[in-house]
């Protein structure tokens, strides 16, 4: 029988990668803590044919240790004690994404001199210059890398200010920072005021250049960098983004493996993870979060605080409050913008060109943007040396009718067509696909068994009867999200509703603005003291 404490001072509800990366950092402070499963989200798994399915993109904003700044994630998974041997997971290299649109092909390059080379091959040196985005990547990056960095000081009591309200250190704080790198530029007046005034868009960008198909390499590197579609974004959003994405890695293995490496670094600090359980109740009295029951445990365990790692709807309807005017407090989700397809394939070693890099991003007008992931078999368990695994994964809208199996079918159509114009002769090279959804045409099976089985394999997916159905990973959100806080007083969101502006950072930040709650609550000084 298990065994629960009566009391643990942190609860993890979920498993989103940003809340669990917060248990690590509650037991670090020496703190209790348990982690339930509360609407769990779709993970990678392997089909009857051996094909892993992953839906997520692996790309992890602040997991890069750079030479000149570690990002904020590293820092983080560095306080909570990885080990040497498990650093080996991360995998640095060909990560950032490479952007391919009808008229040009660039990669998001890691230092400013092979980056200006990738643009100045593809639009000429004097568009370049006319656009004045390398100068301001250049100009802002630092400042940005940093802002983010100092974030858990900022976060952190000492003897001046115990007591006293800390600045914040989330997006509520950037227009301070945005005026400070403005001050000091040294770009020309018209291209200080269109990157670093927040009222200029990509579509001005595309003016000031006479480019617009600027427009579909920057709508590409966005989608490529935060995973979520904007059509046209802030240029002071933009250029914010594109100087933490370089401190993006990835996870051997993707992010189910990823959630099980947090899982392993939270046992070693003594956090309490029970198996086949679930969270079944959440307790509010006068709207502070005070307990939560188990499937397996008759009585209310009391906690102090705790932090959602799924969609915060999701955790309302397991609420239980001592006046409904309390949860009347309680934010609401974010509308989503879409929710992400994905399609995988094997194919064999030789048909990935030389150079191509691990993350494409497709990019056309008018048009959702395709990623293509190429991963190394190995990293999900596979021995399959002479093979590639390929994910293809979009944003399809928020309709019911994009789970309808045929208008699935025709996405997933598309998707691969397009792969073959990038990757030529890959029909050649395909070995497995899943879900198969190819057509009669393509298939040497009886049209009536090609049918009956690439419906099967879809509807076994994506089995969702309507959109609410779908698990919480898969939904995108492109719009402000709620921040770290639900509303209710000791409960807190670290997801992808967090702060969706700042992609995979976002639930990162969310996570130490809960800690810091949390550790000032119990007389410490903050969330990595």
């Amino acid at each position: 029988m298990l065994r629960f404490r009566d009391h643990y001072n942190w609860v993890v509800l979920g498993d989103h990668p940003g809340a669990l990366l917060s248990a690590s950092l509650a037991a670090r402070l020496g703190l209790s803590v348990l982690v339930l499963p509360l609407a769990a989200g779709m993970r990678a798994r392997l089909s009857d044919s051996g094909q892993c399915f992953d839906p997520e993109s692996n790309y992890l904003i602040g997991l890069r240790g750079l030479v000149h700044s570690n990002g904020l994630l590293s820092e983080c998974l560095q306080h909570a004690g990885v080990l040497s041997s498990e650093e080996q997971f991360i995998r640095k290299d060909g990560v950032l994404p490479q952007v391919i649109t009808p008229s040009s092909r660039v990669l998001f390059a890691l230092n400013d001199q092979d980056l200006a080379i990738e643009y100045n091959r593809e639009f000429g040196k004097k568009t370049v210059e006319r656009s004045g985005f390398l100068e301001a990547l250049k100009e802002a990056e630092s400042e940005f890398l940093k802002y983010w960095l100092s974030l858990p000081a900022r976060l952190t009591w000492d003897s001046a200010t115990a007591g006293k309200n800390i600045k914040k250190g989330s997006p509520q704080a950037f227009g301070s920072l945005l005026k400070k790198i403005q001050m000091e530029s040294h770009l020309n007046g018209k291209l200080k005021k269109s990157w670093f005034f927040r009222r200029n868009t990509l579509s001005d960008l595309a003016q000031l250049t006479g480019r617009p198909d600027f427009n579909e390499l920057f709508r590409g590197l966005w989608f490529g960098a935060a995973s979520n579609t904007c059509a046209d974004p802030l240029l002071a959003d933009l250029v914010h983004l594109l100087s933490i994405a370089r401190t993006g890695a990835s996870f051997k293995g993707g992010m189910t493996a990823y959630r099980e490496f947090l899982g392993r670094v939270a046992k070693r600090l003594g956090v309490h993870l029970p198996e086949k359980v679930e969270c079944s109740r959440l307790f509010i009295q006068k709207g502070q979060f005070i307990g939560v029951q188990v499937s397996s445990h008759g009585t209310m365990i009391s906690v102090d605080g705790g932090v959602l790692g799924c969609r915060l709807d999701q955790a309302r309807e397991k609420m239980t409050s001592s006046g409904q005017s309390w949860l009347r407090k309680l934010k609401r989700s974010p509308r989503p913008a879409g929710w992400k397809f994905s399609v995988a394939l094997t194919v064999h070693a030789e048909a990935i060109p030389p150079g191509m890099s691990s993350r494409v991003v497709w990019q056309e007008k008018d048009a959702p943007a395709l990623e293509i992931e190429v991963a190394d078999p190995l990293d999900y368990g596979i021995k399959e040396a002479d093979s590639r695994m390929i994910h293809l994964r979009t944003i399809l809208p928020f309709k019911p009718e994009t789970l309808d199996v045929a208008y699935q079918r025709l996405i997933a159509t598309r998707m691969l067509r397009q792969l073959m114009e990038i990757i030529p002769f890959l029909e050649y090279h395909v070995t497995r696909i899943y879900p198969d959804f190819r057509s009669v045409e393509s298939s040497r099976i009886a049209p009536a068994a090609v049918a009956s089985k690439s419906e099967c394999e879809l509807s076994s997916v994506y089995r969702f009867k309507q959109l609410q159905d779908l698990p919480g990973n898969l939904f995108c959100f492109n719009e402000k999200g709620i921040c770290s806080q639900s509303g209710i007083e000791g409960l807190f969101v670290a997801s992808d509703e967090s702060y969706p502006e700042l992609g995979s950072l976002g639930p990162t930040v969310a996570a130490l603005e809960s800690v810091a709650w949390l550790a000032h609550r119990s007389g410490l000084p903050g969330p990595l003291s």
